[in-house]
């Protein structure tokens, strides 16, 4: 079964912004009863993924299922921004395993990482635009978003939400459960995967004031939309 779900019980369609926990959300997905991978016009269940990515944003989903992207009950999973960046860092310079196959693998900009220390990975990120060097970026570039972040995700270029739900990183295992028990299923607890190497530091222990407020500019329509606080 694949790693991105719609139901149909009812439908259910997860937006999958990178670092936000949606590795251990979809297996989730996978191991609740009832529910099953989407069906779009023209394509096979098992074949829409050859379309469609991991981190495919809401636009693009949308302009895929088509009607039946207005059917299913859509969501997605966002992390304050200063945590998000944080854990961008660990995952692509520390991780060599990738988590969907468990496989040997380093993160595509991985090369340009591995020797910046995270002060200058966050002047790389939110100076450099870095982060538009992503895959999901570039699909997002292609679909007209001039920028990479998570508002992105979930609206679409006029601004207008994509999405019936918003979880949040913090509160992820109680939202998830009680979003899917309100739709009807039973969903298991939450697995752990894909969880970046800290060293025992929390995000507020790697940021100077500087890169603080580097990241507070970048991301600032993220932080005053969904209220993130550092």
């Amino acid at each position: 079964m694949d790693t991105e779900h719609i139901t149909r019980q009812p439908a259910v369609l997860f937006i999958h912004i990178p670092k936000t926990a949606g590795t251990s959300v979809s297996r989730l997905l996978q191991t609740t009863p009832g529910v099953d991978i989407p069906l779009a016009p023209g394509w096979r269940p098992l074949n829409w993924r050859k379309r469609m990515s991991k981190h495919s944003c809401a636009l693009e989903k949308q302009r895929f299922f088509g009607p039946s992207y207005l059917r299913s009950f859509k969501f997605s999973v966002v992390r304050n921004s200063w945590d998000w960046l944080w854990s961008f860092y660990s995952f692509i310079k520390f991780t060599n395993l990738n988590p969907d196959t468990g496989r040997i693998f380093r993160h595509t900009i991985y090369p340009i990482v591995k020797d910046l220390s995270f002060s200058e990975f966050v002047e790389f990120v939110t100076i450099e635009s870095g982060l538009q060097k992503l895959p999901a970026a570039r699909r997002m570039a292609s679909l007209g978003y001039q920028e990479f972040n998570q508002y992105n995700f979930v609206h679409n270029l006029d601004g207008e939400i994509l999405v019936d739900r918003i979880l949040r990183f913090e509160h992820i295992e109680d939202q998830l459960q009680q979003s899917l028990i309100e739709l009807g299923f039973s969903p298991p607890s939450l697995p752990e995967v894909n969880k970046s190497e800290k060293f025992g530091k929390t995000y507020r222990d790697a940021y100077s004031p500087r890169t603080k407020n580097l990241v507070q500019n970048k991301f600032a329509i993220d932080i005053e939309h969904f209220r993130f606080e550092y």
